[in-house]
């Protein structure tokens, strides 16, 4: 939020109220404005038009910030203790971008005030305003404890999670909004975006249903749907819903890369091509090239979907699927065998602990007539995922049967577009924690490029940063010299399905710095592999 809008925040109720959907940035993360609750105004005020404070209100929203100043100065001139002037004036400050001279306001209302609902509320929207996360959430948390039956805190609350990747602490306090207004759609609707959000598409279908009632105008509500009923495997309504939401608006990327999938999965390869090159045009990334060079490989064209991985290597380079598919993809080519091989490796380097890539590194030595690095590369597989179909077919076509016995015949290696199916909840938390301790690792090493791949694609940065300013930022961070120290402790994991949380307590020391803090990541699993896709931490000593 721009400080301009900070002061329209206090005062003007919003047409929304809800961050975005996370999990939908399949390609880039479509982040909507993170409105603000409505008017804090009190009662006292609006009930009376003759208090100088409502037309000192006034000139603030109408932009007529010397006419409001003077207003409220002139106010405290004979009401030295008013904290409602004082708000004004840290609104006006926050609007002139006096970050500091609005803190000093706000924190002389708070000490006339300190238990006064609305003003510490406001002070949870001037903290997000300046992007001070943690602080924003503990105001708007205090006033939600004093006031628990107003929307507005916890509706800003809630949205702030959201945001901030932290779906499940958000579904608590959006089906509260909506058991305290059963006949709001919108509320519904919101927590139904908030379940998706979490992973929890049969819920979220469930609100988001409900919600409808023929409205085609909330794209975010049937992004939503459309995606949860996508991951449901059903894929007729994924096509409906997305088409709605094209039908609404043509310009919706996440929409068409959607109805791709939808469309591969009943086996409209053409059509999805379609879909996948209308929403690259929209906003080109890896994920909607490498969709489309799937999509084109399943109907033979090879030499259009080699174009589509190497342009999803153009847009980044680190991009695993693109180099494993296009190792798979080149192999069968005799004078391609080395190339298919530099790509193969490079996948596994990119990321060690995906299954899928040892096996196409496998498949590709095969090709090679390497038997036993095949052998041994279908074996790491299986060591990383005891279930992929893929590789027990192949270790068990080269003559060695893994234990249990799949001996099936040969088949060709599967891509980054195709998932084996889902591990149990052993292996899954076996594969989450390796991962996590990838990270830690990455970290503690200043391994900068395996450190950011394991943020995905979704994933937003903290403090409202550009995925590519917080990178370019861990980059310098990382790049100092020194030692860096990250202790872990107290972890507690929570798997559901695909989406994952680990709170833990983590201790960090480098040359210079030290803390300790309480952190959150927010897990999913796309394709088998565990990915970051949110990051809190609150800072403790």
């Amino acid at each position: 939020m721009t400080s301009a809008s900070f002061t329209a925040a206090l005062w003007q109720r919003p047409a929304r109220t809800l961050a975005v959907l996370a999990a939908l940035a399949v390609s880039a993360p479509l982040h909507a404005a993170l409105m603000p609750s409505p008017s804090v105004i009190p009662d006292a005020l609006s009930a009376n038009p003759g208090n100088p404070l409502t037309a000192a209100y006034g000139a603030l929203q109408a932009g007529r910030y010397a006419e409001a100043e003077a207003t409220f100065i002139g106010h405290l001139a004979t009401h030295p203790d008013d904290p409602m002037a004082m708000l004004g004036l840290s609104a006006l400050a926050q609007t002139q971008n006096d970050a500091q001279g609005a803190r000093t306001w706000m924190n002389k209302a708070l000490e006339r005030a300190p238990q006064n609902p609305a003003l510490i509320h406001a002070n949870g929207r001037l903290a997000q305003a300046q992007e001070r996360w943690q602080d924003a959430i503990s105001s708007l948390e205090q006033a939600v404890h004093l006031a628990p039956q107003a929307a507005g805190p916890r509706s800003d609350l809630a949205a702030l999670l959201l945001k901030l990747g932290r779906a499940p602490e958000a579904i608590a306090h959006f089906q509260t909004l909506a058991d305290a207004a059963p006949d709001d759609l919108t509320r519904r609707s919101h927590l139904g975006i908030a379940h998706v959000a979490a992973g929890h598409d049969a819920d979220g279908v469930k609100y988001l249903e409900s919600a409808q009632n023929g409205h085609d105008d909330d794209a975010m509500a049937l992004s939503a749907l459309a995606l949860a009923y996508q991951r449901l495997g059903d894929h007729p309504r994924a096509l409906r819903t997305s088409d709605r939401l094209i039908a609404a608006n043509a310009g919706h990327a996440s929409a068409w890369l959607i109805r791709g999938d939808a469309l591969i999965a009943l086996q409209r390869g053409d059509e999805a091509v379609d879909a996948y090159t209308r929403a690259e045009a929209l906003a080109p990334s890896p994920v909607a090239a490498l969709k489309r060079g799937s999509a084109l490989e399943r109907l033979g064209r090879n030499d259009d979907a080699e174009a589509a991985y190497r342009a999803a290597l153009a847009l980044d380079p680190r991009f695993g699927p693109a180099h494993n598919n296009l190792a798979f993809l080149i192999a069968s080519q005799p004078e391609r065998h080395d190339e298919a091989l530099t790509a193969a490796r490079l996948a596994v380097t990119i990321d060690n602990s995906r299954a899928a890539y040892h096996d196409t590194l496998g498949w590709v030595h095969q090709q090679r007539g390497d038997t036993e690095l095949a052998r041994a590369a279908y074996q790491h597989a299986l060591a990383l995922d005891a279930n992929h179909p893929a590789a027990q077919r192949h270790l068990a076509a080269l003559g060695t049967t893994p234990t249990p016995p799949a001996a099936q015949a040969a088949a060709p290696a599967p891509h980054a577009e195709n998932a084996a199916p889902a591990p149990g909840a052993e292996t899954a938390a076996a594969a989450l924690h390796q991962r996590f301790d990838a990270w830690r690792s990455a970290w503690e090493n200043k391994q900068v490029d395996d450190y950011l791949a394991l943020y995905g694609a979704t994933f937003s940065p903290p403090h409202g940063m550009t995925r590519r300013a917080w990178e370019a930022d861990r980059h310098k961070k990382l790049g100092k010299k020194g030692r860096i120290e990250v202790t872990i402790s107290q972890l507690v994991s929570s798997i559901d399905g695909d989406t994952a949380t680990l709170n833990f307590r983590q201790r960090y020391a480098s040359s210079n710095y030290a803390d300790v803090s309480q952190k959150t990541l927010e897990w999913r699993r796309d394709n088998g592999v565990w990915q970051i896709v949110g990051e809190a931490s609150t800072r403790i000593d």
